[in-house]
């Protein structure tokens, strides 16, 4: 729209701010799901395009050209200087073979100029461009305005759309243009003047005066309310009943609407548009139900069918009436009933105006003679409802028409975008389908994994706690019997009997100690807490007749080992000593220890025979035990070298933070 025009702003509905909105910001599914419900809740409760059908007058058509850049124009001139707040210009409607009912002629730029005193020349009060959107559409397309004076308003486009009916060729065509002030159609009957006019297809004058004749392509056909049927009355060619609506009291009037009798839907249709519309009507009021004081109000007078429409608006000046009078002075030739006999009046309902309330509803009705052949109910004209339901204001119902094709146009955007929501919800649930089989199987796997670990590590506390019990207690029994062989050895030495049954004690009372805390040796701080008095005891007890030497290199490293590795350490040097004792025939033995920050080795070394086979697996397991390295030598002096290496990695407490 135009950036001059001061309205564009109102034009874009709720909807369309809304898919604006969409357009920055994508919407979740719960709310796209909302607004096609909003959507269809509202269009269930607007008024539906029914077209008109039959004949009827088309409109006025200017002038075609072989281009679109023409200008032309047409300009209505209104009774006197009016506020105008809303213009509704109504298309000529063709029914396409592929499309249906589509507009034809209908400008694709235009503007509006509406003149006055203060603007002699005209303003522009609204101006559209094709990047409005404006077609496609077969609704009549409604223009909000600020309040505007305007003695006279011209429609002017400027870029014409294609003919349908002549292809290749470009025309300005249009059924009706409705001017507002309040709810009264300042356009209704007014003098219209136009750049040009084509001849149309009713074979006469082009029609500027059927832009403001009132009649449009379509039928009143509301969302609410139950239908009524029509009201006929048929009397002989030479007279004139006279229908009569009580207003109950005495009402200022100013307009009556005259609604078509027969809207049947038969295909074909068996009646005219104009079915029961008198060709010569005459309208008179009083305020007594005596005919003799009636005053005239309007004269409804045509010449053929195109003259008529759904609905006929009949405005006048303003009268004070309470009775108002309809004589048909020349009757509608009704096809079934034989025409040199019986003529016909008859409306689906009829309107009468104080401003904008009709005061004929629910009024009483009475026809002069209600003896002659009739068909329906004389409530029927007042009861506010037509063939399809409740009667509208005819601004409101052109405003529910527009309203209409502003949801259908927004609606397919809506629900591909909710198509596209679901699309893509469809496939999040698929890939989060797919994760969930991923994490089951993770979740199976890491189980299965975690299953395997915890089988190793019960596997690994078995072997610790057997290799625990084989280099701990074993060691310890093992002493207990050399220590027993002594005794006997010494039976004539009580002195050294009591010695050694002293030391039996003593490897008993650690024995039970060490029983007692197998299954957490690690956790045992009074046990190995002196690593190298323990090394030394463990010699003099296992070793007793071999000549041994401990040389530590490094000793004060030792109290940074972890316990663990302590313990180890001296389980594996326990061992070593009970292969030396059983089965060596050592006379010596040298034990080594060297410590450093980066590596600790263990070396102990004997004279003894040496070992025809690999290092016993008692050694290899404990070693084993705590990811260290072992291996044997033969020294060149004979014997055997059993060497043992710690990896420097989690085998030291960690240090204190001024050590760091």
């Amino acid at each position: 729209m135009n950036r001059r025009n001061p309205v564009g702003k109102r034009l874009l509905t709720a909807g369309a701010l809304y898919l604006a909105a969409l357009n920055g910001a994508a919407a979740s599914t719960a709310e796209l799901e909302h607004q096609l419900d909003a959507i269809d809740k509202e269009l269930g409760q607007l008024a539906e395009y029914t077209m008109r059908s039959g004949v009827g007058n088309l409109g006025w058509l200017s002038d075609d050209h072989p281009s679109p850049d023409h200008t032309e124009w047409v300009e209505i001139k209104l009774r006197e200087e009016t506020i105008i707040d809303l213009i509704v210009l109504a298309p000529i409607i063709w029914m396409d073979e592929n499309r249906g009912p589509v507009a034809d002629g209908f400008p694709l730029e235009f503007r509006i100029i509406a003149g006055s005193e203060q603007h002699p020349d005209g303003k522009v009060i609204a101006a559209f461009t094709e990047n409005d959107h404006v077609l496609p559409r077969i609704a009549p397309l409604v223009i909000p305005l600020n309040p505007t004076n305007a003695t006279w308003v011209r429609v002017e486009a400027t870029k014409l759309s294609p003919w349908a009916w002549n292809r290749g060729q470009y025309i300005f065509q249009l059924s009706e243009v409705l001017i507002y002030s309040g709810n009264q159609n300042a356009a209704l009957h007014r003098a219209v003047t136009a750049s040009s006019s084509k001849r149309n297809r009713v074979h006469r004058a082009a029609q500027k005066e059927a832009l403001t004749d009132g009649h449009m392509p379509y039928l009143m056909d509301a969302a609410t309310g139950e239908r009524s049927d029509p009201y006929l009355a048929f009397f002989k060619p030479d007279e004139a009943p006279r229908l009569t609506i009580d207003l109950g009291r005495a009402i200022s009037i100013n307009r009556i609407n005259l609604h078509t009798a027969d809207l049947r839907e038969n295909i074909p249709r068996i009646h005219h548009a104009d079915y029961g519309i008198p060709l010569h009507l005459h309208i008179e009021g009083s305020l007594n139900p005596d005919y003799s004081s009636a005053i005239p109000i309007a004269k409804h007078q045509r010449e053929q069918i195109y003259d008529t429409g759904p609905i006929t608006t009949l405005n006048f000046p303003p009268i004070t009436v309470r009775y108002v009078h309809l004589t048909p002075t020349q009757g509608y030739k009704a096809p079934e009933a034989d025409p040199g006999i019986w003529r016909c009046m008859g409306f689906a309902e009829v309107e009468i105006f104080s401003n904008n309330w009709n005061a004929a509803l629910g009024a009483h009705t009475i026809l002069n003679d209600e003896e002659k052949p009739n068909q329906g109910n004389l409530s029927a004209l007042t009861d506010g409802r037509n063939h399809f339901g409740t009667i509208l204001p005819i601004r409101e119902w052109l405003n529910q028409l527009a309203r209409r094709h502003e949801l259908e146009a927004l609606r397919p955007d809506v629900e591909a975008q909710l198509n596209a929501s679901y699309l893509k919800q469809k496939k999040q649930v698929k890939l989060l389908s797919l994760l969930v089989s991923i994490l089951s199987f993770c979740t199976a796997f890491a189980i299965g994994i975690q299953y395997l670990v915890h089988r190793k590590k019960v596997r690994k506390l078995k072997e610790q706690f057997a290799a625990d019990l084989h280099d701990e207690i074993g060691a310890n029994l093992h002493t207990i019997g050399l220590l027993s062989d002594m005794v006997e050895e010494s039976r004539e030495a009580p002195a050294t009997i009591s010695e050694y049954v002293k030391r039996i004690r003593a490897v008993t009372e650690r024995t039970g100690t060490a029983v007692r805390y197998v299954t957490g040796i690690h956790d045992s701080p009074e046990l190995f807490s002196d690593l190298k008095s323990d090394m030394q005891r463990a010699a003099e007890r296992i070793v007793t007749k071999q000549k041994h030497n401990l040389i530590i290199e490094g000793e004060s490293l030792i109290p940074k080992l972890k316990q663990r590795t302590r313990i180890n350490l001296f389980l594996f040097y326990k061992e070593c000593l009970i292969n030396i004792s059983r089965h060596s025939g050592a006379t010596e033995l040298k034990t080594e220890l060297t410590l450093t920050p980066k590596r600790v080795v263990l070396s102990i070394t004997d004279d003894g025979k040496g070992l025809a086979q690999d290092i016993p697996k008692s050694l290899q397991r404990r070693a084993k035990l705590f990811r260290a390295r072992v291996h044997k030598e033969t020294p060149p002096k004979g014997g055997t070298q059993i060497t043992l290496h710690l990896k420097s990695a989690g085998i030291w407490n960690k240090r204190p933070a001024h050590e760091a």
